[in-house]
């Protein structure tokens, strides 16, 4: 499953591109086989921290990401990259980009202010951003 999904990420991801994974790296804390992981993964890697990442923020860094948070960001004045869905309403000037609910049906995969970019609700591979929102 692991070269899967890496081999996904590479056919989306150039090494030049930055990429925001927005939680759930990896249940693993084997600190070798991330680092290995990792490195495999093409581009500049930014993380935003889901519940399934449970290693400090310095192990993150250390296995390749070069930025961690474990907090919502606002990108680009606009988007709010977050692993939980929040909330926003049309009175905010802001676009939800977020992970967490991965193949739960329950709730829907694009709204007029979110987007859900779990792999499992897109054929495993990265989601460019453009266009979202």
């Amino acid at each position: 499953m692991d070269q899967a999904l890496i081999l996904n990420w590479n056919r989306v991801a150039k090494n030049r591109d930055a990429v925001y994974l927005l939680g759930d790296f990896s249940l693993s804390r084997d600190m070798d086989y991330l680092k290995k992981i990792c490195s495999q993964l093409n581009g500049h890697k930014y993380l935003i921290m889901g519940n399934h990442d449970l290693m400090k923020v310095q192990d993150y860094y250390e296995i390749g990401f070069e930025f961690v948070s474990k907090f919502p960001i606002i990108f680009k004045k606009h988007y709010i990259l977050s692993h939980e869905p929040v909330f926003v309403n049309a009175n905010m000037p802001y676009f939800n980009i977020h992970g967490h609910m991965h193949d739960n049906m329950n709730t829907l995969t694009k709204t007029d202010q979110t987007f859900c970019v779990s792999v499992e609700r897109h054929d495993y591979k990265p989601v460019k951003l453009e266009g979202l929102g």
